[in-house]
């Protein structure tokens, strides 16, 4: 979307944000400072990197990674997978968008320019996602926040914004996500595994950690980061799966 303000296809909004949760894939956070800050400087746009760390808002166990809410207590908040006694994988419910994302994203443009401020909020869902702008956290929103789509408006597949993009003369973005996401492919661990090794073991390292904090809660024996309910480390990925699954309040794979 920058591009295309850069372009004047858009008018140049307030200022763009960012969430970092903590776990963005460093290719994310390279392409950010290297590309994205650069082109908002000379489209006239502020950005806003936030942090769920210096956030003061839920103070989540296990450094962020389990729910603190009673209900959920002590429960990931990734979505895990884990096998269940008839062999089949289950799936634990996702909370890390609105969590680490939403949330603090609204505390900080609250702090910035008020709570009773009308606020605008640009989103750059692709014709592809249109099911995301109806959904029930975007559809039912408070008085004073109203949401627009400029990437509808323009009616650009997400194919078509990275054309854009690379016409601009910028490199092919990657695709946003934590690096421990569980509901990567295949295709993109096995990738994180090669290029970023370190990074990788460390998503092994923090699974672990999930694992003996609360398997229990979940009745599994192992919950794990990968979809076959196995441990990152005896996985074999298959580069040429491409499914992607989804979570339960859109993904961020944008």
């Amino acid at each position: 979307m920058l591009c295309a303000i850069a372009e004047g296809l858009l008018p140049a909004p307030d200022a763009a944000i960012f969430a970092d949760t903590g776990w963005e894939n460093p290719a994310d956070l390279e392409y950010m400072e290297e590309h994205i800050r650069p082109l908002a400087s000379r489209a006239g746009v502020e950005l806003i990197v936030c942090r769920r760390s210096e956030t003061p808002l839920k103070k989540h166990l296990g450094g962020g990674l389990l729910d603190s809410s009673p209900a959920s207590l002590g429960k990931p908040l990734p979505p895990m997978f884990f096998r269940q006694p008839d062999g089949s994988v289950g799936k634990s419910r996702q909370k890390c968008t609105g969590e680490w994302k939403r949330d603090v994203i609204n505390h900080v443009l609250a702090k910035r320019f008020g709570k009773m401020t009308m606020r605008r909020h640009w989103v750059c869902f692709s014709t592809d996602e249109c099911a995301r702008a109806q959904k029930p956290s975007v559809a039912n929103t408070p008085p004073l926040r109203k949401f627009r789509f400029p990437l509808l408006e323009l009616k650009w597949t997400r194919r078509e914004s990275i054309r854009f993009v690379e016409r601009c003369g910028l490199p092919t973005p990657p695709q946003s996500a934590c690096f421990i996401c569980p509901l990567q492919t295949d295709g993109e661990w096995n990738k994180l595994k090669r290029e970023r090794p370190l990074v990788f073991w460390r998503a092994a390292e923090i699974e672990a950690g999930i694992n003996d904090a609360c398997a229990e809660k979940l009745d599994a024996d192992f919950v794990a980061f990968h979809r076959s309910g196995a441990r990152l480390a005896d996985v074999i990925f298959k580069d040429g799966d491409s499914r992607r699954l989804f979570c339960d309040s859109g993904d961020c794979f944008t």
